[in-house]
């Protein structure tokens, strides 16, 4: 397996010094707070492109109906479009990078 999978073994002891010293969280609260910086952030892409560009939302839709339903349906993960960015142009999946690499 390899050591950069699981962000249990990555330690770096510059790095909590530093983030200790900045006293940015109790340190009764250090091990939650490190807990939260070492969980797996979801993979994130946009489509590139003029949200009135007829290609980019071309490619949009099929990856909407083609892609993101049968990955919802069959793998139990969630590909969706990120609420806040304009014409639904960009898309979270909640798997790793790690995960996603195999």
């Amino acid at each position: 397996e390899r050591p950069w999978t699981d962000t249990r073994l990555i330690k770096n002891g510059a790095f909590d010094a530093y983030y200790k010293e900045q006293q940015i969280v109790d340190e009764s609260d250090w091990d939650t707070f490190e807990n939260c910086l070492r969980s797996p952030l979801p993979v994130s892409f946009r489509f590139s492109g003029s949200a009135d560009d007829p290609k980019v939302l071309a490619l949009r839709d099929y990856m909407q109906v083609t892609h993101a339903s049968r990955i919802n349906e069959l793998k139990g993960r969630n590909l969706s479009p990120i609420k806040w960015y304009p014409g639904d142009l960009a898309w979270t999946f909640d798997i790793s990078r790690a995960e996603l690499r195999g």
